[in-house]
């Protein structure tokens, strides 16, 4: 009736929270007001502000599909989805008939096609050709592609609403630039997808990620960064950005089950389907970035990433539930290590001594020099570290990558000696012997004075329950060590008085 009466000029009209008219029916979930509202032609993309609190406003570009996703149904997101797409080959067909052809050389306007990835270029040049465009039409400032909607994608209403799901609508409804990356080479795998917000579970942040996959989008592709000089080198390859969102997601799952810790729903995670593909294939890429961190020898892959950020939700557990028992939290890691050993294949040969080096490396407390997340609520990133720190930091902990080193060769010549699988391997040798490494030593009141004075603050070293019934196996030294005059088939067993004290930010 509105409509009929006239009231078309306020079609795009907002109120003081900043919700159009479409957004209201949208939310509503009223498919037959979000057609009416569609057929007048009102605009899918609303730009402008709202006010918080007062006078503090904040401005924003508010996209009504993306809205839709959140708040409405199925039915009205694949309705606005095709609206979408009829409004760009309008835009498209607009562009063919005024822009010259000098313009529109580079476009793919063909039709066969949505536009999608050039419809901001495409506006900014009927634009600069003076040519009239329908506000209808209007493509965000920060428009990317029809895909980047997804990295918002938090709580959903209608549980129908999937990120695969609306990655097959927009493909079908014809937008196709799955493939195009930014201006760092980033592709839609390394889009930040806020899994620690988001409802969606580990199967279907997975089912994402394989339908990308699908699509022919690669887990070795790399993205850029620019250098001190201002050169683009290859940075991170994709297997890391999927790594991290996946046992984000993984955990975030976990801390919403942590009043049944003991219980272990956690592994129930890795059993469907579609994780223990998506986990497999990280695990077989072995592309790394190029950081430079003892975690790992030859920077970071998709293995290192997973352990990392598991460590990281064991961390977060670990100091939000201090009722939790350490061992029923560490247990998280222990299940992935067994995971991951079964489900590796044999493309890659260094996976035991990956895993070992990174566990040896976090429990002699080090500091990672690894790219580091910086997070963002929209957009998160791996920011390679300062060369001056890193260097800063290894010569400061000189003696304990010494350490390291040492206790790596000796790792190795045990694994290869005892033959025992890496769960087992773990858990019967390294284990107590990081227990008698990492044994406090007594500081007299002279030496604790001195080390005072330098800033550094002692404090006791937990180490894990392993339990009373852990079967051990004596420590031996590789390489010539043992004592020879002991009785034959004993082994020399060393101890050690190491002090340790602070460290910066193991992850």
């Amino acid at each position: 009736m509105l409509l009929n009466a006239g009231a078309c000029q306020l079609l795009d009209q907002r109120d003081n929270v900043g919700f159009s008219p479409l957004a209201y029916a949208t939310h509503a979930k009223c498919l037959e007001a979000v057609r009416l509202l569609v057929e007048a032609d009102c605009a899918l993309h609303v730009r402008g502000s709202f006010s918080l609190a007062g006078d503090f406003r904040v401005a924003f570009t508010s996209d009504i599909l993306f809205e839709a996703t959140q708040r409405s149904s199925f039915e009205i997101v694949k309705y606005l989805v095709e609206a979408l797409s009829d409004r760009r080959k309008r835009l498209a067909t607009i562009a063919l008939q005024h822009l010259p052809c000098k313009a529109r050389q580079f476009l793919d306007l063909s039709g066969d096609t949505v536009l999608d990835a050039d419809a901001l270029l495409v506006a900014e040049l009927l634009a600069k050709h003076d040519v009239a465009v329908p506000s209808s039409l209007h493509v965000p400032d920060d428009w990317k592609t029809i895909y980047h909607l997804l990295v918002n994608f938090l709580t959903r209403i209608d549980q129908s609403i999937t990120l695969k799901g609306c990655a097959e609508l927009f493909y079908n409804a014809g937008f196709r630039d799955v493939h195009r990356v930014d201006d760092r080479n980033k592709s839609l795998l390394m889009m930040n997808i806020l899994t620690y917000l988001d409802t969606s579970s580990p199967k279907e942040v997975a089912q994402f990620y394989l339908w990308l996959i699908s699509k022919g989008l690669r887990l070795d592709h790399k993205s850029l960064r620019l250098t001190e000089l201002g050169e683009q080198v290859p940075h991170l390859p994709a297997a890391l950005h999927v790594s991290r969102a996946l046992i984000g997601c993984i955990g975030r799952h976990q801390v919403e089950a942590s009043d049944r810790l003991s219980e272990t729903p956690w592994p129930e995670r890795l059993e469907d389907e579609e994780v223990c593909i998506l986990l497999r294939m990280l695990v077989d890429e072995t592309v790394t970035d190029d950081c430079i961190c003892a975690c790992s020898l030859h920077g970071c892959s998709a293995l290192t990433e997973i352990l990392k950020t598991t460590g990281s939700w064991v961390h977060w557990l670990e100091s939000h539930y201090p009722g939790v028992d350490r061992g029923a939290a560490r247990h998280i890691l222990n299940y992935l290590i067994r995971w991951l050993d079964r489900a590796k294949t044999d493309t890659w040969e260094g996976f035991t001594t990956d895993v070992i080096r990174f566990m040896t490396f976090q429990r002699l407390l080090l500091t990672h020099t690894c790219c580091t997340w910086t997070e963002g609520y929209i957009f998160g990133d791996f920011v390679i570290f300062n060369d001056e720190d890193r260097d800063n930091i290894r010569e400061e902990e000189s003696e304990d990558l010494t350490q390291l080193e040492s206790l790596m060769e000796e790792f190795e010549e045990a694994f290869n000696e005892l033959k025992l699988p890496l769960p087992e391997f773990l858990e019967q040798y390294w284990e107590p012997t990081m227990a008698e490494v990492m044994q406090p030593g007594e500081v007299d009141e002279d030496s604790a004075a001195k080390i005072a004075e330098l800033g550094v603050v002692l404090q006791p070293i937990q180490t894990p329950n392993r339990g009373p019934t852990l079967p051990t196996i004596r420590r031996f030294r590789p390489r010539g060590t043992k004592d020879l005059s002991s009785s034959s088939g004993s082994v020399q067993t060393p101890t050690t008085s190491g002090h340790k004290h602070r460290r910066r930010n193991s992850c």
